[in-house]
């Protein structure tokens, strides 16, 4: 929150080796990369799932699955397409709240074929091929329920890319209030 004129009110911060810290204002500025949500379906243990992209220069000539339609899954799926065969799965019709930079960039990606995109659909599970003749050339199979029914994309590798909670356990510990349960509420 921004004040136009701070309200003086002598805040003291407990440290952790007993000593404190006085202020009129404090800046609480954790961010939420900590707690990234993850798929909740069988198989989302196995080791083709992550849930970051450090370097998309490190995969080449992978099947790799997106899961998730917001910034950081437009550009990962975007960076890792020049060198793989990259899928996007969207929960929606649509790629809302992103900005104009990444829905034009997948809009044309998907148009132009570098990436395919599975709209309205959800992952239900993933699962390891198995070892028999008729087993696709890959080692994973991502199944998805979408508005057409169940879809299997054989792949090498399961990129989530669903977000993140905040940290409300620890803003609590710290002392902060909130005036309701859910999630995203402004602390009081």
């Amino acid at each position: 929150y921004y004040l136009d004129k701070p309200a003086r009110v002598n805040l003291r911060l407990g440290l952790k080796d007993g000593s404190a810290l006085t202020a009129d204002q404090v800046v609480f500025a954790i961010g939420m990369q900590g707690n990234l949500r993850k798929l909740e379906v069988p198989g989302a243990n196995l080791p083709c799932v992550q849930y970051q992209l450090d370097d998309p220069e490190e995969y080449r000539g992978e099947v790799i699955v997106v899961v998730g339609a917001g910034d950081a899954a437009i550009e990962n799926a975007v960076a890792l397409a020049a060198q793989n065969e990259v899928v996007i799965v969207n929960r929606i019709d649509e790629f809302a709240r992103v900005k104009d930079g990444n829905l034009k960039l997948i809009t044309k990606a998907i148009e132009g074929g570098r990436i395919g995109c599975f709209y309205r659909s959800n992952v239900a599970a993933i699962e390891r091929t198995t070892g028999n003749g008729n087993a696709p050339a890959r080692p994973y199979v991502l199944v998805l329920a979408t508005a057409d029914g169940e879809a299997r994309i054989a792949c090498d590798r399961i990129i989530a890319r669903i977000g993140a909670t905040p940290p409300r356990r620890f803003v609590e510990a710290c002392g902060t209030a909130f005036p309701r349960p859910d999630p995203m509420p402004r602390p009081t």
